[in-house]
């Protein structure tokens, strides 16, 4: 197995990564911002460059923000609402960007 990981936060994930011992020869971290529908594109475009003619096999969408104190909304980049954005729309987009790697 490979596990690719979609990380906001490089810097937090090399530290977690060498904490819990994780083996860098079957995990990548690739950047992925779930605010933003182009960083979510350009992470699927690099998983594709990555992973070469093998398929997916799994997909998993655990990125999730809850914010329910904030007296106002925050918005994305995109203009949708960020809970919204994060939490749902960027992970269709990326299951619609990578499913026809895992039809294969």
């Amino acid at each position: 197995y490979h596990v690719i990981g979609a990380v906001r936060d490089m810097d937090k994930m090399e530290a977690v990564a060498e904490v819990d011992g994780f083996d860098s020869d079957n995990f990548t971290p690739l950047y992925c911002e779930m605010n933003s529908f182009d960083s979510v594109r350009e992470f699927c475009e690099k998983v594709d460059e990555f992973r070469g003619d093998k398929a997916l096999d799994r997909l998993v969408c655990n990125a999730g923000i809850y914010q329910p104190t904030l007296p106002y909304a925050k918005w994305s980049k995109d203009g949708h609402e960020q809970t919204m954005q994060s939490n749902f729309l960027s992970h269709f987009l990326m299951i619609s960007e990578l499913m026809p790697s895992m039809e294969q």
